[in-house]
């Protein structure tokens, strides 16, 4: 059987190259991603869970610093991170520091809220926007999802996913902002 070219293995000298050239597009392309995020934050119309009425993200944060953890009811790892954020919420409110979840979930699974404060114990306030446009304006890449903003409403912290060490990590970038 004869293989076409493309499919033979190059010498190793190509094979870096072909990797090389990957991985510097790979991370190239990932960069105007990068840059469309906002690092203040964005002006974005939603409702408090516990209200019908309207209201805009950026009032939520009154000049003290904002922890956004974005969340889905479908979510497993939100469920494991609920207990951290309860804890930091916790130790840091009473220095100014407001927490608040936000639901990505479509309008349809939204009536499982309840339920799942229940389970998790969360004891955050819930902000439920436009779905679409926080994915959009949050540059949302997986969940959960961590945003800490400063007084002055500036990026200062990002992480995706679940991670153990969250804890810890927080608290690094929160008490620089206490100071």
């Amino acid at each position: 059987m004869k293989y076409p070219t493309w499919l033979k293995t190059p010498p190793a000298g190509q094979r870096f190259y072909r990797w090389s050239v990957f991985f510097v597009l790979f991370f190239l392309s990932a960069l105007p991603v990068l840059a469309l995020g906002e690092s203040t934050i964005p002006a974005i119309q939603g409702r408090l869970f516990s209200s019908a009425k309207q209201i805009d993200l950026k009032s939520l944060q009154g000049g003290q610093p904002l922890v956004l953890a974005f969340f889905s009811v479908t979510c497993y790892p939100c469920r494991l991170e609920a207990p951290i954020l309860n804890e930091l919420k916790e130790q840091y409110q009473p220095q100014g520091v407001k927490f608040f979840y936000v639901n990505l979930d479509e309008e349809e699974l939204r009536t499982r809220i309840p339920a799942f404060l229940r389970v998790t114990g969360i004891l955050l306030p819930i902000f439920i926007p436009n779905v679409a446009e926080a994915y959009d304006r949050f540059l949302v890449s997986g969940l959960p999802y961590l945003l800490l903003y400063n007084a002055q409403g500036q990026e200062v912290y990002r992480h995706a996913g679940f991670d153990p060490g969250l804890k810890e990590s927080l608290r690094q970038a929160l008490n620089p902002l206490l100071r």
